[in-house]
């Protein structure tokens, strides 16, 4: 109840940009690690999976679009503060857009640590290692999403049996780790996100 009730205030917005803050700051510390001890094995187009992002961070540069895109959002999430104390309509699209944002930046984070605790286990064991690997974006892409469902169904589990806004929000937020990249793939991750907030909010009223 106690995070839940930060989450109301400008604790929200403030920790938001931590986890992006974050998020940019461990992608650039795992692909340091990378570069410095994995590359030799493993050979990839770009360290950074989201394409929008990827030149700026082969460069070591700072992907100032990340920084366009999520500002407006959080930028959402402290204007919708001003509202939710007297309108039901407002907090429950601010419990879902925080719930998301928090899921989607914190499984990032987390990937990005186990990376580095990775790289940072290779640097010590080289010996365990010979040979050299190629893999294209696509197939670091579907490692990647290999990885989803278990997080999903974690999240899932825990909104059947506390169905909230909050965690209906964590749930629409992992679908941005899908990272869909063609027209296909949009359509059925927009697909998937709307039954799956259509079926959580008839589940969040009525139990069904």
């Amino acid at each position: 109840m106690l995070f839940s009730s930060l989450l109301q205030t400008l604790f929200a917005p403030f920790f938001i940009l931590v986890l992006v803050t974050l998020d940019i700051w461990l992608t650039f510390q795992g692909q340091k690690l990378y570069r410095k001890y994995y590359a030799r094995f493993v050979d990839v187009e770009s360290y950074e999976l989201n394409p929008l992002f990827a030149d700026a961070v082969k460069k070591n540069q700072y992907p100032f679009l990340h920084a366009l895109r999520t500002g407006p959002i959080v930028g959402i999430v402290f204007f919708l503060q001003f509202f939710i104390e007297t309108s039901p309509e407002a907090l429950l699209l601010y419990q879902v857009l925080v719930g998301a944002l928090l899921s989607l930046f914190l499984v990032v984070n987390a990937s990005h640590v186990a990376n580095i605790l990775f790289y940072t286990w290779v640097g010590r064991h080289l010996e365990y290692f010979s040979g050299q690997l190629s893999m294209k974006h696509a197939a670091l892409l579907a490692q990647m999403r290999t990885n989803m469902p278990g997080w999903f169904l974690l999240v899932l589990i825990a909104f059947f049996l506390q169905p909230s806004y909050w965690l209906l929000g964590m749930l629409l937020g992992l679908f941005g780790m899908f990272l869909p990249v063609s027209r296909k793939e949009k359509l059925l991750t927009a697909l998937c996100m709307l039954l799956v907030a259509f079926f959580g909010h008839l589940y969040i009223l009525y139990g069904l």
